[in-house]
């Protein structure tokens, strides 16, 4: 046993060194060939400017993105600007039609790849991501059929933003108008956002929300996937669904009501604030809800146990809730109340 040890790090040592090896037989010969190895850096390639004439005022920007990555950021001089590598296999061209540029990038050969010539293959290669710079207060459409997205840093009228198969982020943006997100295959993130109305969906990974802003309403929805909600401000309501997944919420604040759905999946909640009412529903899975400052709360569980932690004393609502081992009520005229239900588990209701 001892020996075949010896003999296995032997191999690896071996492996290691042939690896290294190799690798570095291959930069000098690509160098000693005058490869460009910039070619592998994510912001140099041909640099398509000028699209803007000060005659003819832009008002919305399309980005089509087939199979490469892309970056949103903000046009310092208020010039739209596109920073793209650009070769036999990737191609990026634009059109114009009245107050609308039109940018589509393509990657022939598949995502995240370029070709050197020689029969090689680079996955995951910095320089398919194209950059674009775009002015402040412009309408952004941004879609992607493979591929990350990322916007960081930008003023719009509206923002949308939809994938297919790949991660979005969307960092430090002001939105007047809506914001929108939608990703059919990949994780989605919002950080430092404000807009007028938010509203995300993603079908297949997680969903991520910190530190979001929204005049009116704010809608998550997760088909498969956790969600993910921390310090979250909205002038109207709060609206969150998961089909199958954990939803989790910490500091939420809503002028209106605030709903958590759940169909499979605990639900925790810490410091939610609401001038209306907080509703939520869970098929399966528990419920744990902490310091819950709202004007009423409706609640109702399938399979699991509920806890409550209400800011106030127990005579400022109408109680009236069911459970497995019995029931809880009691009676005030206040015009607030506390209904719910749990099929197969307990509830525990404190106030705080």
């Amino acid at each position: 046993m001892k020996i075949r040890k010896i003999f296995l790090c032997i191999l690896i040592i071996i492996a290691v060194g042939m690896i290294v090896g190799g690798g570095t037989l291959f930069a000098v010969g690509m160098n000693n060939l005058d490869w460009d190895f910039r070619r592998l850096d994510p912001y140099t390639g041909e640099t398509i400017e000028t699209i803007i004439r000060e005659d003819e005022p832009l008002e919305n920007i399309i980005i089509n993105s087939h199979n490469r990555s892309v970056r949103i950021v903000s046009a310092g001089d208020g010039q739209l600007t596109v920073d793209c590598f650009v070769s036999e296999r990737i191609t990026t061209y634009y059109e114009r039609t009245g107050s609308t540029v039109t940018i589509t990038t393509r990657n022939e050969r598949g995502r995240n790849s370029i070709f050197t010539g020689g029969g090689f293959w680079f996955r995951g290669a910095g320089s398919s991501t194209t950059v674009v710079r775009v002015p402040d207060g412009l309408n952004v459409t941004v879609t992607s059929t493979s591929g990350s997205l990322r916007v960081d840093d930008i003023a719009t009228q509206v923002l949308t933003v939809t994938g297919a198969s790949g991660s979005m982020r969307v960092n430090n943006v002001d939105v007047d108008g809506r914001l929108y997100v939608r990703n059919t295959s990949g994780s989605v993130r919002l950080s430092g956002v404000k807009a007028g109305e938010i509203e995300v969906r993603n079908s297949s990974g997680t969903v991520n929300l910190d530190t979001i802003t929204a005049e009116n309403s704010v809608t998550a929805s997760v088909t498969s996937g956790s969600l993910r909600i921390i310090s979250l401000t909205a002038g109207s309501d709060i609206a969150t669904t998961n089909t199958s997944g954990t939803t989790r919420i910490d500091n939420a604040t809503a002028g209106g009501d605030i709903t958590v759905q759940n169909a499979s999946g605990s639900i925790r909640a810490d410091g939610l604030s609401a001038g209306g009412r907080l509703t939520v529903t869970s098929s399966s899975g528990t419920v744990r809800l902490q310091r819950i400052d709202v004007h009423s709360v409706n609640f109702e569980s399938g399979s699991g146990s509920v806890r409550i932690a209400i800011v106030g004393q127990r005579n400022d609502f109408d109680v009236y809730i069911r459970h497995r081992r019995g029931s809880d009520i009691s009676h005030a005229d206040t015009g607030r109340h506390i209904r719910g239900s749990s099929r197969n588990g307990t509830v525990r209701l404190e106030f705080i």
